[in-house]
């Protein structure tokens, strides 16, 4: 959201519009959905503001900094989307409830506008249409035979909960992995490697004896599955945004942006920039075809709407063979350097343990 009133009215109604869009209520699963989403944004509302008076206490009363912004900018968002899906579940129409959000809504844009100011792009938008893909479609894990069995039905629902709660409200993943951690994840003989032989059923290869928790024992876990189902919602919900765009945009495609940093893989490195229309399926630079990302645990891929009259920049162009072997030896060498470090660490300890 811009600095401005005029675009932070703008990007505020666009919030709005696809709230709007989420609640259908012309079935009964609709309408569960609707009740879900705003319990949903019921616990962002009363934690967000939990979360602000405990930063208050903390900090004192006085300059406001990003952390403090960022919590008003969420609940503010939060506030006036359970309005919103309290009024249709009571029977407005989506036009009446817009309308009896209106004073609400001005009053964000100011206050968005106000804050753009001192903190530029804290007015970020809360992504309830990534809710959404997770209330729809479930969890990755709930769809991959061998997770299911790992972590079970009861836990699968925790992590679920976790993650459309962390949505709602703006959490940051390192959040969302600590709630996974209190969790602590399945105990006592856990699956680490599974093969699923037959539709449903599961053969486990490799089991571990893990009573404290396997979020606790390894963390990347937590960390695998946070990255990857934020990334899974996330994409899903601007796939479906795309088609619904294509309506007004008959060329609108499909483009993926990678994170280009010291810690991209040559595989997304290989599928940055790619551009295909509905249905075409990308390559990366592993060779996966898929028709949308992640195509593997931790992808950092992002899915965004693109048309072949748009010129491409510096960012968003696909990369040379060159630069892609590059970047990845560049990368690789940073990878071994911190393994050594890490073996080197803890032969110290090691030293440091048996000599006292």
């Amino acid at each position: 959201m811009a600095t401005t009133l005029g675009n932070a009215d703008a990007a505020l109604r666009v919030f709005m519009a696809r709230t709007a869009s989420l609640v259908t209520l012309s079935d009964a699963a609709g309408r569960a959905r609707a009740r879900e989403l705003l319990a949903i944004l019921t616990r962002a509302d009363v934690d967000l503001g939990l979360r602000l008076r405990t930063w208050v206490a903390e900090n004192g009363g006085g300059d406001m900094r990003f952390s403090e912004a960022s919590l008003i900018s969420y609940r503010e968002q939060a506030r006036i989307a359970v309005e919103f899906v309290r009024d249709r579940l009571e029977g407005m129409t989506t036009e009446a409830a817009l309308s009896a959000a209106e004073t609400s809504i001005r009053r964000t844009s100011r206050l968005f506008s106000e804050l753009e100011r001192f903190f530029r792009g804290v007015a970020r938008p809360l992504r309830l249409d990534a809710v959404e893909q997770v209330q729809l479609r479930g969890s990755l894990i709930s769809r991959h035979a061998t997770s299911a069995d790992r972590y079970g039905a009861a836990m699968t629902a925790e992590i679920e909960r976790v993650l459309v709660d962390g949505l709602a409200r703006g959490a940051s993943q390192f959040e969302m992995v600590e709630q996974l951690v209190a969790m602590k994840g399945p105990q006592g003989m856990v699956s680490i490697r599974a093969v699923e032989v037959a539709p449903g059923v599961v053969v486990r290869t490799a089991v571990e004896s893990i009573p404290e928790g396997l979020f606790v024992r390894k963390r990347p876990w937590a960390w695998r599955i946070v990255r990857t189902e934020v990334a899974e919602a996330q994409n899903a919900a601007s796939d479906a945004l795309i088609r619904h765009n294509r309506q007004a945009f008959p060329d609108l495609k499909r483009k993926i942006m990678a994170v280009i940093d010291n810690r991209t893989a040559a595989d997304s490195l290989g599928v940055h920039g790619q551009v295909r229309a509905e249905g075409e399926e990308f390559v990366d630079g592993a060779g996966r075809h898929y028709l949308r990302p992640p195509s593997r645990p931790n992808d950092r891929e992002t899915l965004i709407p693109w048309r072949d009259r748009w010129p491409s920049t510096r960012r968003s162009r696909p990369l040379s063979d060159a630069e892609i072997e590059r970047i990845t030896a560049r990368n690789q060498a940073r990878s071994r350097a911190q393994a050594e470090r890490r073996r080197a660490l803890r032969q110290s300890e090691d030293e440091i343990a048996a000599s006292s």
